[in-house]
């Protein structure tokens, strides 16, 4: 149901802005198998087209992280980032590769996009936005992924972006298994997250 949801409220922001995106299984804009882009480079300046057509395809654990944190780091009103492993103490489940193909920490990002300029406000309205919980469901990810960067792109320009923004705290968790999606199977380390929840907090 969430994955629906974030589907038709990405669906929703795509048309307000009048971005308009195709997919694709072309991977001319891969930033992996040898490219030296990093996530200083404006990744997502140079990755999306504000007023045209661009392909795009499924991110990595890498690319996604990368594109996220140069979110960030061009829009630090906007966007703030933590990790599931930072904000609650979590130990990482194992080894991801990064953008440049290097092992790094599986670490869970929470996303929160609202204008940091209007806070603080006790009454802002929340929504939280879940990519995926197996790592071998792939539309989700890249759903939240996109509607994040429609939202930042379109801020200056959008009175419904910049509506949404003002008024409303985003909060997009891309993949709740970030090892799963690293390794494209359903469960974190043979475990599967349908079963491993914390139902019982009086223990």
């Amino acid at each position: 149901m969430v994955l629906r949801i974030a589907s038709v409220v990405l669906v929703a922001a795509v048309v307000g802005v009048g971005l308009r995106v195709v997919l694709s299984a072309d991977s001319n804009h891969s930033l992996r198998g040898g490219s030296t882009t990093t996530a200083s480079s404006n990744l997502t300046a140079a990755y999306t087209l504000l007023d045209g057509v661009r392909h795009f395809r499924y991110y990595s654990y890498g690319e996604t992280i990368a594109y996220l944190d140069d979110l960030e780091r061009r829009f630090p009103t906007l966007v703030d980032i933590t990790t599931a492993q930072q904000a609650y103490g979590l130990d990482s489940p194992g080894l991801c590769n990064s953008i440049s193909g290097s092992p790094v920490a599986c670490n869970t990002p929470i996303v929160r996009l609202t204008n940091e300029e209007t806070l603080p406000d006790a009454e802002r309205p929340e929504v939280f936005f879940s990519g995926c919980l197996h790592g071998n469901e792939y539309v989700g990810p890249i759903t939240t992924v996109e509607m994040a960067i429609a939202l930042v792109e379109f801020y200056g320009t959008s009175e419904w972006a910049r509506r949404m923004l003002n008024t409303r705290a985003v909060y997009i968790m891309p993949f709740a298994n970030s090892l799963g999606y690293e390794k494209k199977t359903r469960t974190e380390n043979r475990i599967d997250p349908n079963r491993d929840f914390a139902y019982d907090t009086r223990k």
